[in-house]
């Protein structure tokens, strides 16, 4: 009977722990096959290693159009306006007053108003139209004039962005970063490296300072 203990007890500890290292979700990864970037998401069990996007190994291009060709129509942040449309939403957001119309959000300065950067958190419940729908894995972003949206509760939330993100155009305002002989671009904290997309046309990838 004491030979049969002996015999059991290691084998049913060693069951348990092969158990617990098996349910242990794996850390993604992101092999690279060709000028392709594989972005594998974490799970459990049978999603162990499920491939959720495939996205290409973007290199940084020099543009020939400038940054904010898209947005040309609509007004430079940091810009002061003198009036603004009578149609502009009022929004109070943390103790902060906003005029909002097609997309920009303007602030009081004095008898003018200041175009200025929608602030992190606030939700909307549509959004500005013209906007772009961005697919970062197993999440869905929208992106419009710089400002990054994602639904939640039925609204949508200004958000910051992924690195990896790709988008065509920022509005004017933003900052050139000269790097290593390389231009990117910065606005609200965020960097952008200037690259080519799928059908070569020119976009802009969300990236780390490229100073550190």
């Amino acid at each position: 009977m004491k030979n049969i203990s002996a015999f059991i007890l290691p084998f049913l500890l060693f069951s348990f722990s092969s158990q617990i290292y098996a349910q242990k979700p794996k850390n993604a990864v992101h092999p690279k096959k060709g000028n392709k970037t594989l972005v594998v998401h974490k799970g459990h069990g049978a999603k162990q290693g499920k491939v959720v996007a495939v996205r290409p190994h973007r290199k940084h291009h020099r543009r020939t159009r400038v940054v904010h060709y898209h947005y040309r129509h609509l007004p430079r942040r940091g810009a002061t306006i003198a009036t603004i449309n009578k149609s502009a939403s009022n929004i109070h957001f943390r103790g902060v007053s906003y005029k909002v119309h097609s997309g920009v959000w303007y602030q009081t300065n004095g008898k003018n108003w200041v175009v200025v950067r929608t602030p992190l958190g606030v939700r909307l419940k549509v959004l500005p139209n013209g906007h772009k729908k961005i697919l970062m894995g197993p999440k869905t972003y929208y992106y419009y004039y710089g400002t990054y949206y994602m639904k939640k509760d039925n609204e949508f939330e200004v958000v910051i962005p992924p690195i990896g993100t790709e988008i065509e155009s920022l509005p004017d305002g933003y900052n050139t970063v000269n790097y290593q002989n390389n231009e990117y671009y910065e606005m609200d904290g965020i960097f952008y490296m200037p690259s080519k997309g799928d059908n070569n046309e020119e976009i802009l990838i969300v990236t780390e300072d490229p100073s550190k």
